[in-house]
């Protein structure tokens, strides 16, 4: 993470590099809750239960990315990119401090990190328990809906504010 870190403004340095981590560690979630789903329930349940696309969710740190274009204005820039095979295109602002370029990107959402970090351990008690309890489908798709629904209500919740005090 240092040789990421050293490629982000340095006021937004830590919240990103803590919103990296974050969806990291969610995505490690998902990928556990897939593989047991498809252990006990079977491959075509496990995609059903797919939740790894959380990691495209990184704009420029995400998994998947393909360069489209760039415009340098002195020293500034702006780069083109598609995430996960997706449009619209995502932008992303670029500042020359020195010899390097660094990403100055829109920093994380107060208290999104804390949040999803609660959806990781969602996901993991959740993959625990498809094993252990030998769960079906819909009873995966209950716990899941049980437990996940106060979280995406509050994330929601900051999502919004955030666009309400960016507005």
């Amino acid at each position: 993470m240092t040789a990421v870190a050293a490629y982000i403004v340095p006021q937004q340095r830590d919240a990103v590099i803590e919103h990296i981590l974050t969806v990291d560690e969610l995505t490690s979630a998902a990928e556990s809750l897939k593989a047991r789903v498809n252990r006990v329930v079977g491959a075509g349940t496990a995609e059903a239960f797919d939740r790894t696309a959380i990691a495209d969710s990184l704009g420029p740190f995400a998994r998947d990315l393909e360069y489209i274009s760039e415009t340098v204005s002195g020293d500034t820039a702006v780069v083109r990119l598609r995430v996960g095979g997706r449009l619209p295109l995502e932008h992303v602002d670029l500042v020359r401090r020195g010899d390097r370029w660094l990403i100055h990107t829109d920093p994380p959402i107060p208290g999104l990190s804390a949040e999803l970090r609660k959806l990781a351990r969602v996901l993991n008690r959740v993959a625990d328990e498809v094993e252990h309890r030998r769960l079906s489908a819909e009873q995966i798709e209950q716990e899941l809906a049980l437990r996940q629904r106060p979280i995406l209500e509050r994330i929601d919740q900051l999502v919004r504010a955030a666009r309400a005090d960016g507005a």
